[in-house]
């Protein structure tokens, strides 16, 4: 058997043994969406929060609506070819209760004539004054991928991809690390 020794220091604190610590889990509940989140629990208040197993993302209800909780999931979405101003599904922000929004996004498009990996650091801004948002700020690091970043007057994210013309092509957006700063007036 395992001999435990007492530490007494020089202040009058002893030491020993290490008490057994409680171990805590935190689990959310799962739903395939939000009406089903609704449905089981009655009324969504400010706060709840869920997976969602459709969409493989945090769901947080913030009051008013719900959003996405990115703080350790990611969004992952097709990227298809050639597109206008397509928009990416979950990344809509009202202008009401958004100043800005910063998040890295990660486009990897290939054919079978070309391979791209591009990685843009994003800013969303609102212009209080205007009341609508800003040009996206867009920074990036890689190979040209082609895609290039908007936001609608709703604040809706949108990309636009150029054209790959070989077969076999595979498009995907990963977009993570979003904080958004709320307005505060």
């Amino acid at each position: 058997m395992a001999e435990i020794k007492t530490q007494q220091f020089s202040e009058g604190v002893s030491v020993s043994a290490p008490s057994t610590l409680a171990k805590i889990t935190n689990k959310l509940a799962n739903y395939a969406n939000d009406a089903a989140f609704v449905a089981d629990v009655g009324v969504a208040a400010d706060g709840h929060t869920y997976w969602n197993t459709t969409e493989l993302a945090i769901r947080a209800y913030n009051g008013t609506v719900w959003e996405y909780y990115y703080g350790t999931s990611k969004l992952q979405v097709s990227c298809l070819d050639n597109q206008t101003d397509t928009d990416i599904t979950g990344l809509l922000y009202d202008k009401a209760n958004i100043q800005s929004v910063e998040m890295t996004i990660a486009a990897f498009r290939r054919d079978d004539g070309q391979d791209a990996t591009e990685i843009f650091r994003l800013v969303l801004a609102k212009d209080s004054e205007a009341d609508a948002w800003l040009a996206p700020f867009v920074s990036s690091d890689g190979v040209g991928s082609g895609v290039t970043f908007s936001v609608s007057a709703a604040g809706q994210l949108r990309y636009s991809s150029s054209n790959y013309a070989g077969a076999n092509y595979t498009g995907e957006l990963r977009i993570s690390h979003i904080k958004q700063m709320k307005v505060t007036l």
